[in-house]
């Protein structure tokens, strides 16, 4: 399939942040702090006023925010703050299972979920575009839904030309129905979301979320 195949050319290529990522985001009707690009972003992201603040808490033996040798990568990128996102196939035969890490490239992820595979499934979801196409995946604690995605989008359909296509990664940060806000990652993209890997180990999710 088209779509795929451009997926699969464009996996090492550099993201493009949109506009929006370069401003400060609004923040929610109950007063939490700003999203903005750096720090304010990460707090927002782990959800630290909701039932996920009883999973930041790093302890000796929770998994680093990168996946480890011999861990197929789902998705993995370095966020502006330099804090690190990613989605990785852990565990062992037939309990091999996708796992969402999130924060300092070194030392424990602040928040990672699921925990085991009989504690929950990550869910997938991919739409195409025409000339690209966005892939989702996503999970929810508490209030608060994580949106890990990777997005192709055209941007010229002149006949006979290039579609010159944005390219970009990041989570969504999704809160009684609103997004609260798009964090961009930075520079190049280790892993965009793996279709087959995702589709592999998540469950179907129910739509894709638009960011507004």
């Amino acid at each position: 399939m088209r779509f795929l195949a451009l997926m699969t050319a464009l996996a090492a290529t550099a993201c493009s942040p949109s506009p929006e990522e370069n401003e400060a985001l609004p923040s929610s009707q109950s007063g939490e702090t700003s999203m903005a690009d750096e720090a304010p972003g990460d707090d927002e992201l782990l959800g630290t006023d909701s039932d996920a603040a009883k999973m930041t808490a790093a302890s000796p033996d929770q998994p680093g925010s990168v996946c480890k040798d011999g861990e197929e990568k789902v998705f993995s990128c370095t966020m502006k703050s330099g804090k690190r996102a990613s989605v990785c196939v852990t565990g062992d035969g037939d309990a091999k299972f996708a796992q969402y890490r999130f924060g300092p490239a070194a030392g424990p992820a602040e928040l990672v979920w699921p925990a085991s595979a009989d504690a929950g499934k990550l869910a997938f979801k991919s739409v195409p575009y025409s000339g690209g196409g966005e892939a989702q995946i996503s999970f929810t604690r508490g209030d608060t839904t994580y949106v890990v995605f990777s997005r192709v989008i055209r941007t010229n359909f002149t006949a006979g030309e290039p579609n010159n296509p944005a390219i970009s990664d990041g989570i969504l940060v999704v809160r009684g129905g609103s997004i609260l806000g798009e964090l961009g990652c930075a520079g190049t993209v280790e892993m965009p979301v793996n279709y087959d890997l995702a589709e592999k180990y998540g469950s179907p999710a129910a739509e894709i979320i638009y960011a507004e």
